[in-house]
């Protein structure tokens, strides 16, 4: 059994979308799950990121009558003014800043924060590829299947190349 690994918000939304990719092609069944299981705990995870990011918004946006954030033609939070007497910038909007650099500050102490898991890939889970010699067609030993580095690296902690020779 694994130990179990800790990852900070920032890396975990980068391993979500490696996951994600990972997880079409066919695989083999116990890795499939596993990584069907990961790919939960994971969701859950960043439905709780999710909602404490929309409260630093909250927290840090500018709102109209009704109480909504306002945004802007690009669907980007306008952020409050502390001084309503700021310059406005050249699209026309008063921006200060401060607001805007309190929900930096809040915003990477949470990308900042960690997530426990104790449920780690390793390549026996990708699967393993079987061939016949094209020239001969003697039966080829088994490799591990090709998947590109950069979605492994991606994941981080959650994949650990080596934990198969430590069974």
């Amino acid at each position: 059994m694994p130990e179990t690994v800790k990852m900070k918000n920032s890396q975990i939304l980068e391993a979500n979308a490696a996951l994600a990719a990972l997880m079409r092609p066919k695989r083999p069944m116990m890795g499939a799950l596993k990584m069907r299981a990961l790919a939960r705990a994971i969701k859950a995870h960043l439905e709780d990121f999710e909602a404490e990011r929309q409260k630093l918004l909250e927290l840090h946006g500018d709102h109209d009558e009704d109480g909504k954030l306002k945004t802007d033609e690009n669907s980007q939070v306008v952020f409050a003014l502390d001084d309503p007497a700021a310059e406005p910038s050249a699209d026309g909007v008063r921006k200060d800043g401060k607001a805007r650099a309190a929900f930096g500050k809040d915003f990477g102490e949470l990308l900042a924060c960690e997530w426990e898991c104790s449920t780690v890939l390793t390549v026996k889970d990708f699967g393993v590829e079987k061939g016949n010699c094209p020239h001969c067609r003697k039966e080829l030993p088994e490799k591990p299947v090709d998947i590109e580095a950069d979605l492994l690296t991606a994941l981080g902690d959650l994949f650990d190349p080596d934990e198969d020779k430590k069974e």
